[in-house]
């Protein structure tokens, strides 16, 4: 009797390893393998990571034997190189650097990275900024004056160098500043500046915490103006500043804006990328509830995505009805 007790609990000990193996990592509830994607942000104190973390969780509870991570990184450039090379699967990128990335140019140089788009996100508006009591009514008042076009080598500073090459204007015409958000709008306080150019979601923190002790005025550029430029560079739209975003600027902007594109290694198989847009677009209040800044997804803005679209994520749009260009 005690050997049969002994072989019965061997017996149990085994089966119960056979059971864990089949609940492991590597495996979904059907008992298939697992697909395991890694979704690219940026730093853990941007838009990016918090809700890339929101899309993670969202594809991971809605697309079944799929697990999504999302993991930390440098940016933009950056994730559009990890994609290229296949140490990511998605990822955040800002549109003018996925413009650059596929076409191989700026940071790309000759060098066309293999990434498709799966839809766009929020936008990050060009503000320009001025004070109130500046003779600065449009965007080619700029020209003799000091204006902070962003950090060297930002992507402010690109989006600002682009908007003002389209206008015809260079840095030949301004006194340029390389001054980030914060020291753009403490030099616009104590009058170092006359303006500054600020590609970032509105609204703003350095122009709230500008308009609390200034009174500020945002520069529209005119329809032409905004026809030269997304001519010249088709990753930016139009945009507008609305009237009520900042409290204390009673006039709204039309302006221009990059989106920011969630794009996907070009080789992701089409049913992973039909399934990945399709999970957010069905589940958009769940991400709203993560970020604010989700409020801007929608369908009508998805498409088009700055470069051309994943197969699978063409697949989920047209059978929603959407048309583009």
């Amino acid at each position: 009797m005690k050997k049969v007790g002994i072989w019965i609990i061997i017996l149990i000990f085994l089966l119960s390893l056979a059971g864990l193996s089949g609940c492991g990592s590597g495996s979904g509830s059907s008992g298939k393998p697992a697909t395991h994607l890694t979704f690219a942000t940026a730093g853990t104190g941007g838009t990016f990571y918090p809700l890339g973390g929101g899309m993670a969780k969202i594809i991971t509870k809605y697309v079944p034997n799929t697990q999504v991570t999302a993991e930390a990184t440098g940016g933009s450039v950056e994730n559009a190189r990890l994609l290229d090379k296949g140490e990511a699967d998605l990822a955040f990128v800002a549109g003018d650097v996925t413009y650059e990335a596929y076409n191989g140019l700026g940071d790309f140089q000759n060098n066309k990275k293999k990434i498709a788009a799966l839809f766009a996100t929020y936008s990050e508006p060009v503000h320009i900024v001025t004070l109130e009591d500046k003779p600065i009514n449009s965007v080619l008042d700029l020209k003799g004056k000091k204006v902070a076009v962003g950090s060297p080598g930002s992507g402010t500073e690109v989006k600002a160098r682009a908007l003002l090459n389209a206008l015809g204007i260079t840095y030949n015409d301004i006194d340029e500043q390389f001054l980030s958000f914060s020291e753009a709008s403490d030099a616009l306080k104590d009058n170092n500046i006359d303006a500054a150019i600020m590609a970032v979601g509105a609204p703003a923190s350095a122009v709230m915490d500008l308009s609390a002790v200034r009174k500020v005025k945002l520069i529209s550029l005119t329809p032409e103006q905004i026809s030269k430029v997304k001519e010249k560079y088709p990753y930016f739209t139009e945009s507008k500043i609305k009237k009520g975003v900042y409290e204390k600027i009673p006039k709204e902007a039309d302006t221009v804006a990059v989106p920011i594109v969630v794009a996907a290694r070009a080789d992701l198989p089409e049913q992973t990328a039909y399934d990945v847009v399709k999970a957010i677009f069905e589940h958009l209040p769940e991400l709203e509830a993560v970020h604010n800044v989700a409020r801007e997804i929608t369908l009508q803005t998805a498409v088009p995505a700055v470069i051309p679209l994943h197969p699978g994520a063409e697949k989920y749009f047209k059978e929603k009805g959407l048309t583009w260009k």
